[in-house]
Order: C-alpha cells, then structure tokens, then sequence
C-alpha cells in the first residue's frame, strides 16, 4: 500500500497581515492505493502558523469555493490516474 497527500490553501483568512502571520482556510486530502484501488479521503479546516491543518467550522459560501476548487483538482488527478494506471480513483 502506498499513501500520497496533497493540500489546497484556497483562503485566505487575514489577507490584511503580513505574510508569514497569514492562516488559510482549505482542504486536505489523503490517497491511498492498494494493489489496483485508488481511493480518497477529504478534509477541510484551517491551515495554521505552525504550518498544521486543524478541523474548524466554515461557512457555507466559503465551503462551495472549497469544493470548486477541491471538484477541479479531483477531476484532474482522477484522470491522471486513469491515464496512467487504467485504475479508476474513489472516495472512501
């Protein structure tokens, strides 16, 4: 088995600060793959000044910009899966 991670920091949460002071609201998202099976497990929260994702509540617009950006990056990797492995990608 063989697990791969990726993160989206899709909002910014105080733009007004200075850069390195700025936390984000977005999603993270574990793949596992065993043997011929790709499957997925989603989150969503904050990602915080020690650099850690941490569940919090978000609100209902900011949860459509999440899924609009996790639905574009979902449909490219779960192409890329394809293409590459004949292997189809699927949430857990």
């Amino acid at each position: 088995m063989s697990q791969h991670f990726f993160d989206c920091l899709e909002i910014c949460v105080d733009i007004k600060k200075e850069p390195e002071e700025r936390t984000f609201l977005g999603w993270w998202l574990v793949v596992n793959r065993e043997d011929t099976e790709f499957t997925y497990q989603r989150f969503n929260g904050l990602y915080n000044l020690k650099g850690e994702w941490e569940k919090t509540k978000i609100t209902k617009k900011q949860m459509q910009q999440l899924d609009q950006a996790f639905q574009l990056f979902i449909d490219k990797l779960s192409e890329l899966i394809d293409v590459e492995t004949g292997y189809q990608l699927t949430p857990r």
